[in-house]
């Protein structure tokens, strides 16, 4: 199998905001990208609050087309970030798939993470260039 991923008609790679408290999972995924040649230029946040405040300094161009939030995280969970996100960045909604993560064996958290209308999917821990695939990428490309 191919180890790089072609942007194909994308001209640029795709923005994406990466938010986890974990350094360690926040380095496995920028080697990840760069390993792996992942159209995706990446910017981290170790938590929701300061996710929400760089959202909020971002200018359009630069607002991200995906937003990957770890479920378990101090000061604010993954779905309390995705209400707040939709009550301050609702108008953008469509322009941004927000996807749930977690190393979470519980059901009810890939259960909930599937019933919310704003969640375009749960990606299990650690991230795959196979999730990337085939959750991610057909999003972004069918937009």
């Amino acid at each position: 199998m191919n180890n790089t991923i072609t942007l194909g008609v994308a001209k640029k790679p795709y923005r994406f905001l990466f938010i986890d408290d974990s350094p360690t999972d926040n380095k496995y995924l920028s080697l990840l990208i760069r390993i792996k040649k992942l159209p995706i230029n990446p910017h981290f946040e170790y938590n929701a609050p300061k996710a929400l405040q760089y959202l909020k300094n971002c200018d359009t161009a630069d607002f991200p087309e995906a937003i990957l939030i770890d479920i378990n995280m101090p000061l604010m969970n993954g779905f309390e970030f995705v209400e707040s996100y939709l009550e301050q960045f609702g108008e953008k909604k469509d322009s941004t798939f927000l996807y749930i993560t977690s190393s979470s064996i519980q059901a009810s958290d890939r259960e909930k993470a599937a019933q919310h209308p704003s969640v375009a999917a749960f990606i299990e821990k650690p991230f795959t260039l196979q999730q990337f695939q085939e959750k991610i990428l057909p999003n972004l490309k069918n937009r």
